[in-house]
């Protein structure tokens, strides 16, 4: 498995047999279990393990960059599928190995060719968690529903799960929070103005009634408003990368 792996990697990266760069390549690849022993050794197997779970589709990606054009061949090989290789070797969690992949297809099938973009997408798949992806699918309401039916077999609901989040307030804030540093979701400004115009309206008319429970009722209405996130064009971009929309 590990001739194979070493083999599939030279051939993906352009390595011509009996290059310098081969020579280089074996070189590191001999060395590396004994740089780091135990983390190199581990991070190898993983990437043996990834690669064998994926097999078939990686043959398919191979035989896309094949039949791509020269230049699109060469940009592939040089400049993203290093990218893609240190995100499968780094990456702790498996469960985001699917949407590495996609990312990698999407180039490939789109013919992107903005390194800086591309760059851009694949920092944010690592920063993001497993959770963070979930909550972030959620926005994107046509894919959630189809994840949801692709996970029904795995007895899956990613709905409780999240809605579950929520009674943890500061994981949840927290994930949102991170979301939004990112650029991936934003507040509707516009429907959070709006909701501060009605709320001191309608705060006033309270004020005088002495109506403390409709007041009571009136705040918690605007805090989950404020709450309120909605994507945006850079999250949009980035989930239709990472899922090959």
């Amino acid at each position: 498995m590990e001739k194979d792996l070493i083999n599939s990697l030279k051939e993906m990266m352009g390595i011509s047999p009996g290059s310098q760069l081969e020579m280089i390549f074996d070189s590191v690849s001999q060395v590396a279990p004994y740089v780091g022993k135990v983390i190199t050794s581990y991070k190898i197997y993983r990437l043996e393990k990834r690669f064998k779970n994926n097999e078939t589709r990686i043959s398919k990606i191979e035989r896309k960059i094949e039949s791509s054009s020269p230049v699109i061949t060469d940009f592939i090989k040089g400049k993203v599928f290093p990218f893609v290789l240190e995100d499968l070797l780094n990456e702790a969690q498996d469960d985001k190995i699917e949407f590495i992949l996609n990312g990698f297809e999407t180039v490939i099938d789109k013919k992107i060719t903005e390194e800086d973009k591309i760059i851009a997408y694949f920092d944010v798949v690592r920063e993001l968690r497993v959770d963070e992806l979930k909550t972030l699918f959620n926005y994107d309401h046509t894919y959630f529903t189809l994840l949801q039916e692709k996970r029904k077999s795995e007895s899956i609901d990613y709905r409780k799960e999240i809605e579950s989040w929520k009674l943890n307030e500061g994981y949840y804030k927290y994930i949102k929070s991170k979301l939004s540093t990112l650029g991936l979701i934003k507040r509707d400004e516009k429907d959070v103005f709006e909701e501060i115009i009605k709320f001191v309206e309608e705060k006033f008319q309270f004020d005088e009634r002495n109506d403390f429970l409709a007041k009571n009722r009136l705040s918690s209405k605007l805090d989950r408003k404020l709450e309120s996130y909605e994507l945006t064009q850079f999250g949009q971009e980035f989930i239709n990368f990472i899922v090959n929309k």
